[in-house]
């Protein structure tokens, strides 16, 4: 049995992303921003954009499944920008360890958001329309 698990585990490893399991749920030409350890306090703190920030993990179920959903979202509020912004940071991403920390993410995916209320109202129509609500959302504490 070991014999024949080993070398198959090294194949799966050695392939990696050539058989789809582990490419990114995000990149540029998709409709949001993707943002580094580096850039989400400049591009989201003292914003005159409202912003959507998804935290995921490129390695969780759920957010693997709800990655078209949020594209979606991306691609639907696209012409309001600059007044709402949608951006993803990989919280799976070793650089990006510390600020999911100080941001408080414990659980993937987490959605944060402004305060407006406005903002809130649009996505909660979305989020009904798209999944069921108890799984779309949980607001943040930023």
């Amino acid at each position: 049995m070991f014999r024949v698990w080993l070398p198959a585990a090294a194949l799966l490893w050695l392939c990696g992303g050539s058989l789809g399991g582990s490419g990114r749920l995000y990149s540029e030409e998709d409709p949001l921003v993707i943002l580094g350890s580096g850039s989400l306090k400049p591009t989201v703190t003292n914003s005159s954009s409202a912003w959507l920030v998804q935290f995921y993990s490129s390695w969780c179920g759920h957010c693997i499944q709800y990655s078209s959903t949020w594209k979606a979202l991306a691609h639907d509020v696209k012409g309001t920008r600059p007044a709402i912004g949608v951006a993803v940071l990989d919280c799976a991403h070793e650089e990006n360890f510390d600020v999911c920390k100080e941001f408080g993410i414990k659980f993937y995916p987490t959605f944060k958001a402004g305060r407006t209320s406005s903002v809130w109202v649009a996505v909660k129509r979305f989020c009904w329309r798209r999944l069921q609500f108890s799984l779309c959302l949980h607001q943040g504490n930023q």
